[in-house]
């Protein structure tokens, strides 16, 4: 299962920051005033993680890697438009080659959906992977958010704390 792959990350991290935060006498304000932020980043980072390596059941491995890498356009864009974040005409064209290249690579492996070459079903692959690398990228903007006005170590741990609990009560289900 996928989620298993990635609930020792959030554990280790909860363990290491919350610890931390512990000892600043900081938990316990983080918990009861943060959590209706940082409990849907938390999930958007599980659902990310989990699209992406259920990815990996059904396209190649250099296709999801490939694909993973969509998450930049989509920071870009919901940076310019919710942190306010300018750009130059650079920018905007290594999207442009960014998307063409990633649109080849779709239209390549719906062409030539070979079983052999590895994975059972390669589209659906690559939109389990584009639609992970777009929830990375919300999870980057809003931890870049978060960061930019908060503790970094209450990001991580909060991160880290209700990570394992949604990962828990995925895994349980």
């Amino acid at each position: 299962m996928p989620t298993t792959q990635s609930f020792l990350n959030y554990v280790l991290l909860g363990i290491v920051y919350c610890s931390l935060l512990v000892k600043k006498k900081t938990f316990l304000m983080v918990v009861k005033q943060k959590w209706k932020y940082y409990l849907p980043l938390a999930l958007i980072d599980v659902e990310a993680n989990f699209l992406v390596v259920k990815a990996y059941q059904y396209t190649t491995i250099t296709s999801v890697m490939l694909l993973d890498c969509f998450s930049i356009p989509c920071v870009l864009f919901l940076t310019y438009f919710f942190l306010k974040t300018k750009y130059n005409i650079r920018h905007y064209l290594g999207v442009v080659l960014c998307l063409t290249g990633l649109g080849v690579l779709v239209y390549s492996d719906a062409i030539l959906n070979d079983s052999n070459q590895g994975g059972t079903n390669r589209v659906i692959g690559d939109i389990l992977c584009l639609a992970g690398a777009t929830l990375y990228s919300i999870s980057n903007v809003g931890q870049e958010a978060m960061v930019s006005k908060n503790d970094p170590m209450e990001y991580l741990g909060s991160i880290g704390l209700y990570g394992t609990f949604i990962s828990v009560f995925v895994l349980l289900k």
